[in-house]
Order: C-alpha cells, then sequence, then structure tokens
C-alpha cells in the first residue's frame, strides 16, 4: 500500500459524496416542494432541519474530512512505510463504510418522514419517528450506533497516525 493508492481511492470517494450530498440537497429541496403547501410553517421549518442532516453529512463527513487528512497525510508521507500506508487504509475504509450506512440510514429517516407527512399532514411527528425501522427503537438506536461509531474510529484512527509522525 502507498500514498498514491490512498490518494486515488480518497479522491474517488470524496468526489462520489460530493456528488451524493449535492444530490441529496437537490432531493431534499424538491421532497419539500410539496409539503409546503400543506404544512404548517413551524412542522414543516422542524421537519426541514430534519431532513438535510443527510445532506451535511455527506458534504462534510464524505468530502471535506476526507480530503483534509488525505492533505495531511500529503505533507507526511516521507515518514510512513508501507505498514503504516496499510493501517491508513483500513481506517479510511472504516470510515468510508461509517459515512456510506449514516448517509443510508439518515436518508431512509428523512424520506421515511416526508412520505408519512405527504400521505397526511396531520400525522404526529413522534409517532412517525417511533415508526421507523419497524417500529423497533434498539434497532435504530444500533444501527446509528455502529454506523457513528465506524467513521468515527476510522477518522480518528487516520488521525492518530498522522499524529504520531508530525
Amino acid at each position: 500500500m502507498t500514498f498514491e493508492n490512498i490518494r486515488t481511492k480518497t479522491i474517488r470517494f470524496a468526489l462520489a459524496m460530493l456528488f451524493v450530498g449535492l444530490a441529496v440537497g437537490v432531493y431534499t429541496r424538491e421532497s419539500f416542494r410539496p409539503l409546503e403547501k400543506i404544512l404548517d410553517p413551524t412542522t414543516l421549518e422542524l421537519v426541514r432541519g430534519r431532513d438535510f442532516v443527510t445532506h451535511g453529512h455527506a458534504i462534510v463527513y464524505g468530502f471535506a474530512l476526507p480530503l483534509l487528512l488525505l492533505g495531511a497525510s500529503a505533507l507526511l508521507k516521507e515518514r510512513f512505510d508501507g505498514k503504516a500506508w496499510q493501517a491508513v487504509n483500513k481506517a479510511f475504509v472504516l470510515a468510508a463504510v461509517g459515512v456510506v450506512l449514516t448517509l443510508a440510514l439518515t436518508l431512509y429517516k428523512s424520506s421515511a418522514l416526508v412520505f408519512a407527512l405527504a400521505a397526511n399532514p396531520a400525522a404526529p411527528l413522534p409517532a412517525i419517528d417511533a415508526s421507523l425501522f419497524g417500529g423497533v427503537r434498539g434497532l435504530r438506536e444500533a444501527l446509528h450506533t455502529i454506523a457513528h461509531a465506524l467513521f468515527g474510529v476510522g477518522y480518528v484512527w487516520w488521525g492518530a497516525k498522522l499524529w504520531k509522525r508530525a
């Protein structure tokens, strides 16, 4: 494993996540257009705030943070050997899986919310929220915990490798 391998993987992933983030932003904006006509302004803003989380996760955790770590890695690449690059690769893969899983979970949650409100604008938000993941709260919490832990551990691991060589 070399810096060039890490660079190629990271840039491809970051560009894909930038595209996903922008696409999710458009999807979010367009999915809300029908709700603007049927929801009261307070509920609309509350739901919109929840829905835009996916867009932000894709841009920050899928695009900006990997490129920031890649830039720091480029500055310190002479201090890394093959074994260290293998560890960085494992950290990157761990983080990438966590980011993709997090995006999938938040997209599911926001889409379910939009579709439920489109079907019944009077539906209480807590009831919609409780019905996600088949109503199994433990499953929901476990999946979100695993997803966030994966990308958190991956990025911290990569950062620790950088810190050790700085």
